[in-house]
């Protein structure tokens, strides 16, 4: 939920092709699932749109 926070507020301040906003989780039982209705309703009640976000594993390129 954070890094889909933090995506809001970078596009809101233009800063998509500044900042680049990656988040990746251990549980391999999790990968490609969305965020919980419960996370995605707290997170649209404060303007941000999480919908498009997918869990996905942490990869030995994200630690390089």
């Amino acid at each position: 939920m954070a890094a889909g926070v933090m995506q809001s507020l970078v596009r809101r301040a233009g800063l998509d092709d500044v900042v680049d906003i990656a988040s990746a989780g251990t549980a391999v039982h999790a990968a490609g699932v969305p965020a919980s209705p419960l996370a995605l309703a707290a997170a649209a009640r404060r303007g941000h749109d999480l919908s498009g976000h997918r869990a996905r594993v942490l990869a030995a390129a994200d630690l390089a």
